[in-house]
């Protein structure tokens, strides 16, 4: 064999190996397109070119390589021509499983058809309803409450006292909407169920909880792309399909693959459509309420920059698809809102759009919230009225995530967290609900001047990569005490139980309850502050 060959068989070897190992990686572990893709494409660029080059000139008298080398490598061999096309078989299915993994959904427009409705924030006495219907200029939707006649309910009764009253709402759906639009149904009663139809075939149900709900179970969760990790046949998104209970999620992001910085809103809109095109998102789902608040990777990575450069066009589909479904805003024109269920108060914050820029030094000067969303938090945190508050920030409250991206959730304005930390110590009844770090992990936050803890459960993601390898979540610090974490699992979200039966309030209890590719976990019962702080 001549010095060529070798050279030849060298880089077809090296090249195989990389192609079909970052394949795998990527499809089934990391999906980073613009880490990955290049050395995909440039793997099997070079292993073509070795082949063509020997097929042309190479000797004819070669040395025996083994057929398993062969294939192993993807080596030439006209001895071996079968076991070479094996190998060129199978580095061609590698790549081929990239390009349809990223490009497919594009190449077939999936979702462009879409049809779909989903049930948003809900009270005892309204709700709303999210739709897509794109062959349709004009949307009405009709509703009413359902007779249930095994445990002997009343006919839904009219204001003129007639039974199955039907109410009819006529909205548009604009192209620059993506044709979504959302129903907004008041003067409903409480604890009842309902169903609605619209002139588009969509239909569905939904449910208001009674004025005092005692005992309730939500969800929550972040990071979801959909088809992953890739699989051939099909493109389903886990979900926590099996789990009945919850009535409302916290979903920042859709996908990993954020806009680039020449994103429109049409490439933005697109994840959005994927989302709600899976086939897990079932009849169950879209009836149970849902509620979002966005993070950085509908915009960019890290997002920083406010309202600046591509967020106008980024918004607008989440605005469309998540925002036009959550409660009101605290006020009009922004993105932070506050909602009560009975005995527990949220503050769902946005950790993004009014954050000074990660790299500036940590201080005074720097934050997260900006001065009035701060503002409104604190005066929430300082009403007295006797509720368990919710605290909810797309990205980790904690500090002990480190490395690189650290500066990108709360340990990079540690001045404001510790601001928002000696309040939530006087209250003492808070509880923080975070996502992000495709991870899970506990943290409690106990306060140097007495009993009162904090305690802070971030949980996802709900269908994406975890890193396998790295792990960056340490407790150095003892202001940050590790209680519990999971780092490994494609699919994670926390469901929370709320019990306030009690007149007493020391025996309320909050329980947790961390689900990992559909197994439980792990669990946590806390307890009301009631001057004791989370035990």
């Amino acid at each position: 064999m001549g010095a060529l060959d070798l050279i030849l068989d060298s880089i077809a070897g090296a090249s195989t190996l990389s192609l079909r190992i970052v394949s795998i990686y990527f499809t089934q572990f990391l999906p980073l397109r613009p880490r990955f893709l290049p050395i995909i494409y440039n793997s099997f660029l070079c292993y073509a070119v070795a082949v063509i080059l020997k097929y042309f000139t190479s000797q004819k008298l070669l040395r025996q390589t083994s057929r398993p080398i062969i294939l192993l490598l993807g080596l030439y061999e006209p001895k071996h021509t079968i076991a070479f096309l094996w190998a060129l078989f199978v580095n061609c299915l590698a790549l081929f499983a990239c390009i349809d993994f990223v490009y497919r959904p594009h190449i077939q427009n999936l979702g462009s058809d879409l049809s779909f409705s989903r049930v948003g924030y809900t009270t005892p006495d309204s709700t709303r309803i999210v739709l897509r219907a794109p062959n349709f200029t004009a949307v009405e939707l009709s509703y009413r409450a359902l007779q249930d006649l095994e445990i002997g309910q009343a006919p839904p009764q009219g204001q003129d006292g007639s039974t199955a009253t039907f109410t009819f709402i006529v909205q548009e759906t604009l192209p620059q909407n993506d044709f979504v639009t959302t129903f907004h149904l008041q003067w409903l009663q409480p604890n009842t169920t309902y169903t609605y139809h619209t002139n588009t075939s969509l239909s569905g149900t939904f449910t208001t909880p009674p004025h005092h709900l005692k005992q309730f179970s939500f969800i929550s969760t972040s990071c979801l792309k959909p088809g992953y990790p890739y699989r051939p046949s099909t493109r389903p998104s886990p979900s926590p399909a099996s789990h009945t209970s919850p009535p409302i999620s916290n979903l920042p992001s859709q996908s990993r693959n954020s806009p680039s910085s020449s994103a429109t809103s049409s490439t933005s809109t697109f994840p959005c459509v994927l989302v709600y095109a899976s086939p897990s998102w079932t009849e169950e789902l879209r009836s149970l309420p849902w509620v979002h608040v966005y993070d950085d990777h509908e915009f960019e990575n890290d997002w920083a920059a406010g309202t600046t450069g591509l967020f106008d066009d980024a918004v607008e589909p989440f605005i469309s698809y998540q925002a036009d479904g959550n409660p009101p805003p605290v006020k009009p024109g922004k993105s932070w809102y506050i909602f009560s269920q009975s005995d527990i108060e949220f503050f769902v914050a946005d950790t993004r759009v009014y954050r000074s820029d990660n790299s500036i030094p940590d201080g005074e000067e720097k934050t997260m919230l900006g001065p009035e969303q701060l503002s409104d938090m604190e005066e929430w945190l300082g009403k007295e009225n006797g509720k368990w508050k919710v605290f909810v920030t797309s990205v980790p409250f904690t500090r002990n995530w480190r490395g690189e991206e650290s500066v990108d959730s709360w340990a990079g304005y540690l001045f404001e967290r510790g601001r928002i930390l000696e309040l939530m110590w006087k209250v003492e009844n808070v509880v923080i609900i975070s996502g992000d770090r495709h991870e899970h992990a506990t943290t409690t936050f106990p306060s140097p001047f007495s009993n009162s803890t904090i305690i802070e459960f971030s949980t996802s993601p709900l269908s994406q990569f975890f890193q396998p390898f790295e792990r960056t979540y340490k407790q150095i610090e003892q202001t940050d005490i590790l209680l519990h974490y999971h780092p490994r699992g494609n699919s994670k979200f926390g469901i929370f139980t709320f019990d306030t039966r009690s007149e007493e309030r020391r025996k309320w209890t909050m329980t947790f309850e961390l689900v990992v590719d559909g197994v439980k976990m792990w669990e946590k019962v806390t307890r009301y502050g009631g001057g004791l702080g989370l035990r």
